[in-house]
C-alpha cells in the first residue's frame, strides 16, 4: 500500500485519538430536556434556532411545554438515555422505516450511543447531543403542527438526501446532575 493511500486512514485514527482523549462536554449529563434546532450547520448554530424539543415518547413536537425529561446512563458515552416512557433507542423496528426513529417506551436496554464533543459550546448548562459515528445532525419529514407529534431519527447522510427531509440538531438543556 502506497503512503498517500494510508493518508486517509492515519488523519482518521488521529482524529479517533484526540476525540477519545478529550471529547466530552460537563454539560451533557444527570438530567434535562432536548431541544431540538432548525439546521444542518453545527458551528452556526444558535438558541433562537429552537424549533421544538423531543417529548417522552421520542417524538418530536414544537410545545416546548411537552418536552419529556431524559436521564442519561454513562456520563461521558451514554449507551442508554431514558425518559419516563423507559429506554430511548434508534433500534426498535416498529418504528418509521428509512432509519428507525428515536422511540422511548423500548424494552430494548441499548441501541445507539449519544455524547457531546467539547469545543462546540452553545452556552451554560446547554451541550450539542451527537451520535453515532461523529454525527450532530438528525431529521425528519416534517415539523409537526402544535399539539402533534413526528418521528426524528439520525441524519443518514450520503451525497444526494432525500428532498422531503428537514434537518436537526439537538441541544442538551441540563436541569439536574
Amino acid at each position: 500500500m502506497h503512503i498517500p493511500s494510508l493518508i486517509p486512514f492515519l488523519v482518521l485514527g488521529s482524529t479517533a485519538a484526540s476525540v477519545v482523549k478529550r471529547q466530552y462536554d460537563n454539560d451533557f449529563s444527570g438530567s434535562g430536556n432536548i431541544l431540538v434546532l432548525s439546521g444542518k450547520n453545527i458551528a452556526k448554530a444558535d438558541t433562537s434556532d429552537i424549533s421544538g424539543c423531543i417529548a417522552d415518547s421520542g417524538s418530536l413536537v414544537t410545545d416546548l411545554t411537552k418536552c419529556g425529561v431524559f436521564t442519561l446512563g454513562d456520563p461521558q458515552v451514554s449507551e442508554t438515555f431514558s425518559s419516563s416512557a423507559r429506554q430511548c433507542n434508534f433500534a426498535d423496528p416498529t418504528t418509521v422505516p428509512g432509519g428507525y426513529a428515536l422511540k422511548c417506551n423500548s424494552t430494548m436496554q441499548k441501541g445507539g450511543y449519544w455524547y457531546s464533543l467539547d469545543g462546540y459550546d452553545p452556552g451554560p448548562g446547554l451541550a450539542f447531543i451527537w451520535t453515532g459515528n461523529l454525527n450532530p445532525y438528525y431529521e425528519a419529514t416534517s415539523l409537526p403542527a402544535v399539539g402533534e407529534e413526528a418521528p426524528i431519527w439520525p441524519y443518514l447522510g450520503g451525497p444526494d438526501p432525500p428532498t422531503d427531509r428537514m434537518y436537526f440538531m439537538w441541544l442538551w438543556k441540563k436541569l439536574s446532575d
